[in-house]
């Protein structure tokens, strides 16, 4: 709109004269240019830059800037939305406007100033909105799916019901704002501010919140997430999580990065890379993951939420032993296999009476078949004695003189086998269950 080639855009004389009527009236009363005046088309509104000599991309917020602040910017005709699509207006001033239903979907307006606007039910999607101003905007049921929102302010803001998937808004600052019922999946929220936000019901499935800072006073009653969604490195600073449905959620988001990380190493390299510096970024991934369910395990065990709790921290753990792996720590990632398989890392004790069912029963048959039908077949266990054989030998007791039955053959080499297998399942859920007291 700023080619002086271009042909010079006309409206009707009397919506010319009005517009410039109403525009120096406001001009000395020290209002708005076009505060509280009715535009109808972006016919008129590109005519109107053109009068006003308002460019595309002026300095900052200087006079060229475009200033429709306090405009009422719809069409009489309710079938009719003004179409914002093709506009590419830095710095844009529409603080206090009625954009209400407008289309913006695809609009350049970085660092535009929407505060205090009317944008209820607007289209902005994949519009490039970095740094923009939305305090205490009015956008319920705003669609603003992939629209680059990265740095905007939306403090105070109301937003209820806002379509926002896919939409990146890294470190935008939603303090106070209200988000109830809105629509998040898949958004990009890193470094995001939720401060006191209100995000009831709020769909965040899939969404990135790593880095996000939560206060005491933010709601997250009822909120929707998924194994997709990232926590990682979040500040919850004592956010409630008690009215958060964790029952589906078995694994967090972060974990996908390990794989993502790992393929795009792969492809960046194409086999460049030694096996060492590949294994070292990818146990440091493993352990970013570990850190992020660490967090989680802290808030909510502060909240007594113990059993999601006690879920996501069997996951920070399997995420340590995968580091180790990576790491080439052979003896520490069996060491921490068999407290993962043995006894959940604590977390799991039922493992242990499973392990003890198994092991005995396994050994009291192997005694019952070695004492009756391998050679020699002197004292012969029936299939209760062949159990209490088993039981006793778990725990090293096997060959107490006196004990049950004299072993001979091929049952002394089991009781002795198996002896060494119970003692170790022994010491390792103590060991496990030391390791659970002392980490908290």
């Amino acid at each position: 709109m700023n080619d002086t080639s271009a042909p010079k855009i006309r409206l009707a004389p009397e919506r010319e004269d009005y517009l410039l009527t109403m525009r120096d009236e406001n001009r000395q009363s020290g209002r708005p240019f076009f505060a509280g005046v009715q535009i109808t088309s972006i016919q008129e509104i590109y005519w109107i830059v053109q009068e006003c000599g308002w460019v595309e991309y002026p300095d900052e917020r200087s006079e060229k800037a475009v200033d429709l602040s306090g405009a009422i910017l719809y069409s009489d005709d309710t079938d009719s939305k003004i179409d914002f699509r093709s506009v590419s207006w830095r710095y844009a001033n529409f603080r206090g406007a009625d954009l209400q239903g407008a289309s913006l979907s695809g609009a350049y307006l970085e660092d535009a100033d929407f505060s205090e606007a009317d944008l209820g039910e607007v289209e902005l999607n994949e519009a490039i909105l970095e740094r923009a101003n939305f305090t205490r905007a009015y956008l319920v049921k705003a669609r603003m799916n992939n629209a680059h929102l990265d740095g905007a302010i939306f403090i105070d803001a109301l937003l209820d019901q806002v379509e926002m998937n896919g939409a990146s808004l890294t470190r935008a600052n939603l303090c106070r704002a209200r988000l109830n019922r809105a629509i998040l999946r898949s958004a990009h929220l890193y470094k995001v501010n939720l401060s006191s936000a209100h995000l009831g019901h709020a769909d965040l499935r899939g969404a990135d919140l790593r880095g996000a800072v939560f206060d005491d006073k933010t709601i997250l009653s009822k909120i929707k997430l998924s194994s997709q969604t990232r926590l990682g490195d979040i500040d919850w600073n004592d956010a409630s999580l008690a009215h958060v449905d964790w029952t589906g959620i078995r694994t967090l988001g972060d974990e996908i990065l390990i794989a993502n990380r790992g393929k795009l190493i792969r492809e960046e390299n194409k086999g460049a890379m030694r096996v060492t510096e590949y294994r070292f970024l990818i146990s440091k991934v493993c352990r970013d993951v570990a850190r992020a369910y660490h967090g989680l395990v802290v808030t909510l065990e502060r909240q007594g939420l113990d059993v999601p709790a006690s879920r996501f921290r069997v996951r920070e753990q399997r995420m340590e032993k995968h580091a180790l792996r990576f790491e080439n720590r052979r003896g520490a990632w069996v060491f921490s296999s068999l407290l993962d398989s043995v006894a959940g890392y604590g977390e799991r004790p039922g493992n242990v009476i499973v392990w003890y069912l198994i092991v005995v029963s396994f050994f009291a048959l192997g005694y019952y078949l070695t004492t009756n039908a391998l050679p020699p077949r002197n004292d012969q266990l029936s299939p209760l004695g062949a159990i209490f054989l088993s039981i006793l030998s778990f725990h090293g007791r096997g060959f107490i003189p006196g004990s049950y039955t004299q072993l001979g053959g091929w049952a002394v080499g089991l009781a002795a086998i198996e002896a060494v297998i119970g003692l170790s399942i022994e010491a390792i859920f103590v060991a496990t269950l030391i390791r659970r007291i002392f980490s908290d």
